[in-house]
């Protein structure tokens, strides 16, 4: 153990604690109002992963063993506050819990007084700026529109993008059906890949077995580098499509919908994944689909039917020649 972690344990006996319980089935994600500098879990029963070489505000913790006993999880943010969280093995009713920064303690120095109004105009000048770029997203979005990380796709002006095949896909019999997350009775499955002209094609189902509407808040894919099973950090980077095929953002009670997603076409890495995260509208019923890199590298070939496509184009083509003639 490092000396800052040592130094980081130690403090966080004067830290005031908050409960959180994760289990082995899935990740609990932890949002923190800064970015996270150091943590530690203080038992090899749980997991706790964080970026360690592009900080940012979030972390995952779950736990390996199904007999995991309590136990602290220090974490340490870039704005010098010390979290002290007592992680216990359960069921979460949240999969994305936020952390305040009046549940740790401050580290930092006493600063001058003129430092600390430098800082706080400093800090300002940047939360307006994140909230200009936030509030400018949001008044960007429409009725029909999907955010993919920033990036805002919306279905009406993505038509000029070929795809002939959607319907087809959305019709296709062929699943994968050991592929999907669930939370709270409604799932999320990945029902196939093909490839066809440099694209991939991944058919996404969502089944709602609850009574109430489930209502698509954001869809965010991103390339996952990382174990499960280790406590190393994962590294995340965003992948995202040129054309979401569905413009329905509802899934009501007992039914079932698909959406196919392309991407310009790719492959991963054997250590890596593709994750699909899914944030409920006014809810908690998140989901996160993770494919694992044998299903993104080895497609199925779509089959089409070119030669129907290529008669109906010369034969427009030559009544348009036989109307002006």
């Amino acid at each position: 153990m490092n000396k800052n972690l040592l130094l980081l344990l130690l403090f966080s006996f004067s830290v005031k604690a908050q409960d959180i319980k994760v289990n082995e089935k899935k990740h609990v994600t932890l949002l923190f109002e800064s970015n996270i500098v150091s943590g530690i879990v203080s038992s090899e029963d749980f997991v706790f992963e964080y970026n360690e070489e592009e900080p940012d505000n979030m972390a995952l913790i779950k736990a390996i063993s199904t007999s995991a006993e309590e136990t602290s999880l220090v974490v340490k943010t870039e704005n010098g506050t010390i979290f002290n969280i007592n992680v216990l093995y359960g069921i979460s009713k949240k999969s994305i819990i936020q952390i305040s920064d009046t549940l740790g303690i401050n580290s930092k120095r006493i600063v001058p007084e003129r430092e600390i109004l430098l800082k706080k105009t400093t800090l300002k000048e940047k939360d307006n700026s994140q909230n200009s770029v936030k509030d400018n997203i949001k008044n960007s979005i429409r009725e029909n529109d999907y955010t993919i990380g920033n990036n805002i796709i919306n279905d009406s002006e993505n038509k000029d993008i070929e795809c002939f095949e959607c319907d087809k896909l959305l019709k296709s019999g062929k699943s994968i059906k050991r592929i999907l997350d669930e939370i709270y009775s409604v799932e999320i499955q990945l029902y196939n890949i093909f490839y066809l002209d440099n694209k991939l094609y991944f058919i996404i189902n969502f089944v709602n077995e609850s009574d109430s509407d489930y209502n698509l808040n954001y869809i965010k894919s991103y390339v996952e580098t990382g174990n499960e099973s280790e406590s190393s950090s994962s590294q995340y980077l965003e992948k995202n499509p040129i054309l979401i095929y569905n413009s329905n953002r509802t899934i009501p009670g007992k039914s079932q919908r698909k959406y196919v997603f392309v991407y310009e076409q790719f492959s991963i890495d054997k250590n890596k994944k593709l994750t699909f995260e899914v944030i409920e509208n006014n809810g908690e019923r998140n989901l996160f689909l993770k494919i694992p890199h044998f299903l993104i590298n080895n497609p199925r070939k779509l089959k089409t039917k070119k030669w129907k496509k290529l008669f109906y184009l010369c034969l427009f083509a030559f009544l348009q020649n036989h109307i002006h003639s």
